[in-house]
């Protein structure tokens, strides 16, 4: 009296009014009213940022695929980045940046980055002119 019978082997148990049917592998919930379809999102920036040993934020490595570039992500992933060394504390921040990439030495300047020196890094494969291998520690 006022219990539920159990439930057969691979049977459902009936909804409890108002609610919603479990949805099977694989299949997509439906929308509330006026609820828009989920997006499609596809990856097209990275970083990494890494507290070093002596407690500065490093960044290391920062992409955003040419089909996305012009349109302030590399911006918005570094001011994310810089906010997160300093929510950890970290007094500064440095990176490593070849020379001759123009657009980023500019967008790093212009987030208050500056030149502290130049260094030279040998890499494995050809060998390159002196000025091609030119890295820039900011």
């Amino acid at each position: 009296p006022g219990g539920r019978a159990p439930l057969e082997p691979g049977a459902r148990a009936p909804l409890e009014p108002g609610a919603r049917a479990p949805l099977e592998p694989g299949a997509r919930a439906p929308l509330e009213p006026g609820a828009r379809a989920p997006l499609e999102l596809e990856w097209c920036a990275t970083i990494q940022g890494v507290i070093d040993a002596n407690g500065h934020g490093s960044i290391q490595n920062i992409g955003v695929v040419p089909t996305e570039r012009g349109r302030g992500l590399g911006t918005a992933l570094v001011a994310a980045a810089l906010h997160g060394f300093a929510a950890e504390g970290a007094p500064r921040a440095w990176l490593e940046v070849t020379a001759d990439n123009v657009r980023a030495v500019r967008l790093y300047q212009r987030l208050g980055f500056r030149r502290t020196r130049t260094i030279f890094k040998t890499v494995d494969g050809p060998v390159w002119p002196a000025d091609q291998r030119e890295a820039v520690l900011l």
